[in-house]
């Protein structure tokens, strides 16, 4: 979906992924863009990860808009996001190890296979194929230009 193509929360991107992240956060809870942005640019990034993972609403428009900055403002009072801040780093790292660790999976065709020059059958099918095109030769009598109206004679 369309939360897989953005990343998970935390995810490393830079800004682009951040913004992308927000995006899709506005759209999910039909929040106002602009306020919205505005409440988490205040955030560090830990906290915002936090609020996006864990925020919930029913309501639409400027009433979760406002749903947001009453669960922001409650967030900083309780301190809910203290244990999300102390392990976000570890989740980045772990997150960011795993790639390498996993195999490409799904492919239809090893990779390798598709690289690597050596292989015959790869090569034949891309070079092309350079065979001369030669004339028959054609001794002087065999072709007669015929006239109009004028039709070889059968036994004659």
């Amino acid at each position: 979906g369309a939360a897989g193509a953005a990343g998970a929360p935390g995810a490393p991107g830079g800004p682009a992924a951040e913004l992308r992240l927000i995006a899709l956060f506005v759209a999910k809870w039909k929040l106002e863009p602009t306020k919205t942005k505005v409440f988490l640019a205040k955030l560090i990034p830990g906290r915002r990860r936090y609020v996006i993972q864990n925020f919930k609403t029913t309501a639409q428009g400027g009433e979760a808009t406002a749903e947001l900055e009453a669960y922001i403002n409650e967030c900083e009072t309780t301190d809910a996001w203290a244990n999300a801040e102390a392990l976000a780093p570890v989740a980045v790292a772990a997150k960011q190890a795993a790639p390498a660790a996993t195999p490409m999976v799904g492919l239809k065709r090893p990779l390798a296979q598709t690289i690597t020059p050596t292989s015959t059958a790869l090569d034949a099918a891309k070079r092309p194929k350079l065979a001369a095109v030669v004339a028959p030769k054609l001794a002087p009598g065999l072709i007669r230009p015929a006239g109009p109206g004028v039709l070889p004679k059968a036994g004659i």
